[in-house]
């Protein structure tokens, strides 16, 4: 009985979370975003174009990151997961293409099908990719004690990339037996060969009320005695050159950003609110394809198709004036 009044009470503070965006927008206007900010978005006419998602190889990726670079953005963060390595794919067309098929023409097939090889050069030359990582979270299902228990003995990959991840971790201001954040007991870091290269690796995970909706982003969370900093946390201290080593964490208050540098001509501290779990509410600014700025997958690299195309045309007019 206590239980279904809490889920009562919860929902109704949900409705009346909601209502009070609306009536805010719908009196003072959607909050403005930053057109600085936009996504990649694997969209239907992508997968129309690319073919059964699941299917996807990591080359199409890698033209992102390279596209992007191109165009000169600053910082690339990927919600999906390179966690195993990608299996070397040859086609029967690329095959028969062959004019002869021994040791040295299959094995230069399987070098040019080797993505994550390729996958690891773009994004080293592009030095500005951040990649994705799971954390095994609970939330509120499971008490800290119950979470530690089932922690298990990590493999020596785990273990080098949780040095990694101290090394890069928020300052927890409390002591870490007595900390309220949410507490994981396993997590899956990127592939070794890729987030050698990267800019940085942290978790890009959300939580869902209990409507199914998703009002809170957890911001960190504890794993053992570290902080682990979401990939949002993570990329918004490289942007505002803050180190993520510096930031403090606060639960049931705040996280402190020391010395954000905001614009060209601002330098401040800035102070996010989280509850006692690590989550920041989300404010709200309106619906999600009217208040971002998306680019679908496809589309994207047709653009630069086409900008490649134009180019070209441009050095040949050059070259016959």
């Amino acid at each position: 009985l206590l239980f279904s009044q809490s889920k009562v009470y919860e929902r109704a503070e949900l409705v009346t979370y909601d209502w009070r965006f609306n009536i805010r927008n719908n009196i003072f206007g959607p909050l403005p975003t930053d057109p600085r900010l936009g996504t990649i978005d694997i969209d239907l006419t992508s997968v129309e174009v690319e073919g059964r998602y699941q299917d996807w190889t990591r080359d199409k990726y890698t033209e992102v990151v390279r596209i992007l670079s191109d165009y000169g953005a600053k910082l690339v963060g990927f919600d999906v997961y390179f966690i195993e390595p990608s299996t070397k794919l040859i086609s029967s067309d690329q095959i028969s293409e062959l004019s002869k098929i021994d040791s040295a023409s299959v094995g230069g097939l399987l070098e040019h099908a080797d993505h994550d090889a390729l996958f690891k050069r773009t994004i080293d030359k592009a030095d500005n990719v951040y990649l994705a990582q799971t954390v095994v979270v609970p939330h509120d299902d499971m008490h800290k004690e119950a979470v530690l228990a089932k922690m298990e003995t990590l493999t020596p990959d785990q273990e080098e990339a949780l040095e990694i991840i101290r090394k890069r971790s928020p300052k927890l201001m409390v002591n870490p037996q007595e900390s309220t954040l949410w507490h994981g007991f396993d997590f899956e870091p990127p592939l070794k060969l890729l987030r050698d290269v990267t800019r940085g690796f942290a978790y890009a995970q959300t939580v869902h009320d209990v409507d199914g909706a998703r009002r809170r982003y957890p911001l960190v969370y504890q794993y053992k005695d570290i902080v682990f900093p979401s990939i949002a946390l993570l990329m918004a201290c490289d942007f505002m050159r803050v180190p993520i080593e510096t930031a403090e964490v606060w639960p049931g208050s705040h996280i402190l950003l020391p010395g954000a540098q905001v614009n060209a001509e601002t330098v401040r501290d800035i102070e996010i609110p989280i509850d006692e779990f690590g989550n920041m509410n989300v404010n709200w600014a309106g619906g999600w394809a009217e208040c971002f700025v998306h680019y679908p997958h496809i589309a994207l690299r047709r653009a630069a198709q086409r900008d490649q195309q134009q180019k070209l045309l441009d050095r040949v007019k050059a070259i016959v004036a």
